[in-house]
C-alpha cells in the first residue's frame, strides 16, 4: 500500500481498476511526489521514502481531524464550553485504538474515517443551520471519503439525503440568507439539488482520476467502476448491480423519494424538535440503548467463539452459511439457520463492545446518573444522538448479510459513538466547578490511557481488560478459531520480533534472516537483517535463521506449526500469544512448509538432504522416515501414484523434497499434529 502511494505505476492498479479511485493517492501520493521533486538530485534510500510516506499520510489525516474539530466546535458546542470540548475531543479521538491504528498504518482507514466523520458533521450541521451550502459541501466530502473506502458511503448517502431534504423543506427569505419553511414541498428545487449532488459526486471522482493520472500516468478510467464506492451503502460488502452508473442513478432517486417523505413528516413533528421537547431525554435514551447492546456484546465475547470454514473442519449437523468472504465462511457451531442468525446477530455487537476502551461504556452509564444527581441536563445535539443510535444498526447489517467483521470494519462507526460520548462529557463537565472539572477530566484521562498503555506500540491489539481468553486459545494456535476482540497479528509482529532478535540473539558482526509468516516489512537501514517474505517458503535451519509465526498466518494461511517444540520466545498481548518465534536450528527435522500436490499428498522441501535422497539412479537410497506426533509413518519409498491415491502415511524422499501423506489423509497444515523427519 505504501508503494501504491509513492508511485501507482509500480503497483498492479488493482484498486483503481476495481473503481477505488483512492483519495490517499490524490492527497498523500501527490504530496510525496512533490517532496521527491524538491529533493535536488538526492535519491533517498527506500526505507526513508517509506517512512516519509507514512509521516505525510499521518499529517494529512491529522489535518482533517482538525477540520472535524472545527466543524463540531462551530456548529454543536456552546462558546462557553469550547475549552472543555477541546480537551475531551482530542483526548478521546487520539486514544481510540482503531484511530491510532489508522494513523500508524498507510492504508485506506485513515482518510475514510476522518473524511467520513467530516461528512457526517457537515451533514448534521446543514440541517441544524438549514444550510444547503453545508449539505452540498458534505456531498463532496462524502465522495472523497467513499472513494477511499466504501465504509464511508452511508454518510455520503446521508449527505445527499439532507441536501434534498433541505431544498424541499426550506428556502431563502427575501431579506438575506436566512431560511424559512416553505408552505409546500419544493419538488422541482429538490430535484435540481439532487441532480447537482450527483454532478458534484461524479466530478469528485473524475477530477481525482484526472489529477492522479496526470502525475502518475497509465490509469484506466471507467465511469461504472468509478461510481462503485458511491453506491456501496446498498450492500455492506460493496456489491452493486452490473452497471454501477445505473445503480447510482436508482439509489439517488430512492434518496430523493425518502427526502420528500421526510419533508412531509417534518411539517407534523418539526415543532417538537424546535421547542426542544426531547432536550435531555434523547441522549439518555441513546445511552441506554447502546449500553444494552454492548452488554449483549460482552456476553457474546465469551458465549460465541467464531469458527472459519474451511480452515476449521465443520462437523455434520452444523449450519454452514452459503456466503463466503475472502474465500472463507464464518459460523458459530449452531445446528440451524435460525440459531446461527441469533448467534451472528448477538456476536456482531461483540465487535462494538471490544472496539472501544471500557471507560467509554462506563461513562455512558455514569453520565446520566451524574446528571440526575446534580440536576444537570445532558445537552447533546439531536443529530449526534440519532447518529449514535443509527450506527448501532450497522453490526446488525453485517450479521444479516453473513459478512465477517472486525473492529477495522467498524472504525468509523466506533468514532461516531466516541464523539457522542465527547459531547455528553462536554455538557456534563462544563457545568461543574473548574476544580471539579479538572479533577474529573484527569481521572478520565488516566483511566483511558491506563487501559491502552499495556498494548503499546501495537494499539491495534487492544482488548478491554474484561475480555480474557481461555487458556487453550491463549497458549496455542487454533486453526480457524477466533475469539472476539483478540488480535491475530497483522505484520507488526515482524518488527516486534526483529527488535528482540537483534537485541538479544544476533551475534556481533553476523547477519540474521527473519522468515515472515505474514505480509510485512521492517523499515530499517540495518543491512545485517534480511526479511524473507511469507510467500517464498525459503527453508533455513541455521542459528541465524528465525521464524516468526503469527496467529493470523496459522489461523488464515494454514501454515503448519511445530507443535511440541518450545518457541524461542513469544509476543503476547491481552493475555494471548500473538506470535511464536523459533530459531532455525530448533527446526532442523521439522516439516515447515507443506504444499498440497494437485492429485493428493503433500510436498515438503528438504534441499539440505538431497545427497541422501532417492533419485533415478537409486530408488531406495534414502534412510529418512517421516514422523507424525513421534510415530513413524510408512511405507517409505512408496510410488508417487500410491501416495496420491491411497495416502495413509505413505511417503517418498525424492531429491529435494519429501512427498508424504498423513495417517488419516487429513491436512498436515491444520490437523494440529507435529510432522518431522529423521
Amino acid at each position: 500500500m505504501i508503494r501504491e502511494l509513492e508511485d501507482t505505476r509500480v503497483f498492479n492498479y488493482r484498486q483503481w481498476n476495481m473503481g477505488g479511485y483512492r483519495t490517499s493517492i490524490l492527497m498523500t501520493g501527490t504530496a510525496v511526489k512533490a517532496l521527491e521533486k524538491l529533493s535536488i538530485g538526492v535519491i533517498p534510500p527506500q526505507y526513508m521514502l517509506h517512512s516519509l510516506t507514512k509521516a505525510v499520510h499521518w499529517l494529512i489525516g491529522f489535518s482533517i481531524l482538525l477540520i472535524l474539530f472545527e466543524v463540531m466546535r462551530r456548529n454543536f458546542v456552546a462558546r462557553e464550553h469550547h475549552q472543555v470540548f477541546f480537551v475531551a475531543f482530542f483526548m478521546v479521538s487520539l486514544l481510540i485504538p482503531t484511530n491510532i491504528l489508522a494513523f500508524k498504518v498507510a492504508n485506506y482507514d485513515l482518510l475514510s474515517v476522518m473524511l467520513g466523520l467530516v461528512t457526517l458533521a457537515l451533514a448534521l450541521a446543514s440541517v441544524r443551520n438549514q444550510s444547503l451550502k453545508l449539505a452540498l459541501s458534505a456531498v463532496g466530502m462524502g465522495a472523497l471519503a467513499s472513494q477511499e473506502k466504501i465504509i464511508a458511503s452511508p454518510f455520503f448517502a446521508l449527505a445527499m439525503f439532507f441536501a434534498v431534504f433541505i431544498a424541499a423543506t426550506w428556502q431563502k427569505t427575501s431579506k438575506g440568507s436566512k431560511q424559512q419553511a416553505t408552505k409546500s414541498i419544493s419538488w422541482l428545487r429538490a430535484l435540481g439539488v439532487l441532480a447537482l449532488s450527483m454532478v458534484i459526486a461524479s466530478l469528485t471522482v473524475g477530477t481525482t482520476w484526472a489529477f492522479v493520472n496526470s502525475i502518475h500516468g497509465g490509469l484506466r478510467f471507467s465511469l461504472p467502476n468509478a461510481l462503485n464506492p458511491l453506491t456501496g451503502y446498498l450492500s455492506v460488502t460493496g456489491a452493486t448491480s452490473a452497471s454501477s452508473s445505473s445503480a447510482f442513478v436508482l439509489a439517488s432517486l430512492a434518496i430523493y423519494a425518502l427526502a420528500i417523505v421526510a419533508s412531509f413528516a417534518y411539517r407534523f413533528v418539526g415543532h417538537k424538535v424546535r421547542n426542544n421537547s426531547l432536550q435531555g431525554k434523547l441522549p439518555v435514551i441513546t445511552a441506554i440503548v447502546i449500553v444494552v447492546l454492548v452488554g449483549l456484546g460482552i456476553y457474546s465475547s465469551y458465549a460465541y467463539p467464531v469458527y472459519v470454514h474451511p480452515y476449521h473442519p465443520t462437523p455434520q449437523g452444523i449450519y454452514l452459511p452459503t456466503k463466503s468472504f475472502n474465500d472463507a465462511t464464518a459460523h458459530y457451531m449452531q445446528p440451524s439457520f435460525s440459531a446461527h442468525m441469533v448467534a451472528a446477530t448477538i456476536s456482531s455487537y461483540s465487535v462494538i463492545a471490544n472496539g472501544l476502551p471500557t471507560f467509554v461504556w462506563l461513562f455512558l452509564i455514569v453520565a446520566p446518573i451524574a446528571g440526575l444527581l446534580t440536576k444537570k441536563t445532558l445537552v447533546v445535539p439531536h443529530g449526534w444522538s440519532l447518529a449514535a443510535l443509527l450506527v448501532m444498526l450497522f453490526p446488525l447489517a453485517y450479521a444479516v448479510t453473513q459478512t465477517p467483521l472486525g473492529t477495522r470494519y467498524l472504525n468509523i462507526f466506533l468514532f461516531v459513538i466516541a464523539l457522542f460520548v465527547v459531547l455528553m462529557a462536554t455538557s456534563l463537565l462544563a457545568e461543574l466547578k473548574p476544580q471539579y472539572t479538572i479533577a474529573t477530566g484527569t481521572v478520565c484521562a488516566l483511566v483511558l490511557f491506563g487501559e491502552l498503555f499495556m498494548f503499546r506500540p501495537v494499539i491495534g491489539a487492544f482488548t478491554p481488560f474484561w475480555n480474557k481468553p481461555d487458556r487453550e486459545f491463549a497458549d496455542k494456535p487454533l486453526y480457524g478459531q477466533g475469539r472476539a476482540g483478540h488480535w491475530a497479528g497483522w505484520g507488526e509482529e515482524i518488527f516486534l520480533a526483529g527488535s528482540k532478535i537483534v537485541a538479544e540473539y544476533k551475534q556481533p558482526g553476523k547477519s540474521v534472516t527473519i522468515h515472515a509468516s505474514y505480509p510485512g516489512d521492517w523499515l530499517t537501514e540495518d543491512t545485517s537483517v534480511t526479511i524473507v517474505p511469507y510467500n517464498q517458503f525459503e527453508r533455513g535451519i541455521s542459528p541465524s535463521d528465525f521464524y516468526v509465526l503469527s496467529r493470523q498466518a496459522i489461523y488464515q494461511k494454514r501454515y503448519p506449526f511445530p507443535h511440541g517444540q518450545k518457541p524461542l520466545f513469544t509476543i503476547d498481548y491481552g493475555g494471548a500469544t500473538m506470535a511464536w518465534v523459533f530459531r532455525g536450528d530448533q527446526l532442523t527435522n521439522t516439516i515447515l512448509f507443506a504444499a498440497p500436490e494437485k492429485q493428493g499428498g503433500y510436498i515438503a522441501e528438504f534441499p539440505e538432504l538431497r545427497n541422501r535422497a532417492n533419485d533415478v539412479s537409486n530408488l531406495q537410497k534414502s534412510t529418512l522416515t517421516v514422523f507424525e506426533d513421534g510415530k513413524p509413518l510408512g511405507p517409505a519409498h512408496s510410488a508417487f501414484d500410491d501416495i496420491r491415491k491411497f495416502g495413509k502415511g505413505r511417503f517418498n524422499h525424492w531429491e529435494n523434497v519429501v512427498f508424504f501423506s498423513t495417517s488419516d489423509n487429513s491436512d498436515p497444515r491444520m490437523n494440529g499434529r507435529r510432522y518431522e523427519v529423521r
